[in-house]
């Protein structure tokens, strides 16, 4: 990641809840920045962890056996590879998937301690109500995405309450999604189907 201006390495160490136990930000991403991060996340919470998942970066299964030989980790410590266990976020989009596949993956999510955290539909809107409907109705949604080249100029198009201001959405009320499209947009799909 960029960080004012220079490139950075991002370790970041969660714990089985998908929450963030400690991170570390690196010039570099090698065996000493690994070790590095690990005792300041140890140190942190006070003893070693049971286990590790790690994604198949070598510098990091390195570091981890050489801390297991030098004694910082105990000798039982459980090493894992896995390059899915540690993506802790799933970002599904309501346009693609509709209401009942984004429930079923937010249930799925929420299963294996995942966070989800559904994309800004694009379309008039209509997409974008059923996302923020799922994300209320769901109970591993942190945050909705909002693009406001996207989300404030589909709010032209519909008669809703459905807002978001100082960064936090107004779920739309009233019948269906609490969503409807302005005349002008059904002047224009009726124009468009003769």
């Amino acid at each position: 990641m960029k960080l004012l201006g220079q490139w950075v390495y991002l370790y970041r160490a969660a714990g089985r809840a998908a929450q963030t136990v400690d991170f570390r930000l690196s010039a570099r991403r090698d065996v000493a920045a690994a070790k590095a991060f690990f005792k300041k996340a140890i140190k942190s919470q006070g003893q070693p962890p049971h286990s590790i998942t790690l994604d198949g970066y070598a510098a990091s299964h390195r570091a981890v056996r050489e801390m297991k030989a030098d004694g910082v980790l105990p000798d039982d410590t459980k090493l894992r590879s896995s390059k899915y266990l540690n993506n802790l976020i799933v970002q599904p989009e309501m346009a693609h998937t509709g209401i009942s596949q984004i429930m079923q993956i937010g249930r799925m999510a929420h299963a294996f301690h995942m966070k989800v955290i559904p994309h800004a539909s694009i379309g008039i809107g209509i997409y974008q109500a059923a996302s923020l409907h799922a994300a209320a109705a769901l109970p591993n949604v942190p945050m909705h995405e909002y693009q406001h080249s996207v989300f404030d100029r589909n709010l032209a198009h519909v008669k809703t309450t459905m807002r978001c201001e100082h960064g936090a959405f107004t779920l739309p009320e009233g019948p269906g999604l609490g969503i409807e499209p302005i005349d002008s947009v059904w002047a224009f799909v009726a124009g468009g189907w003769r």
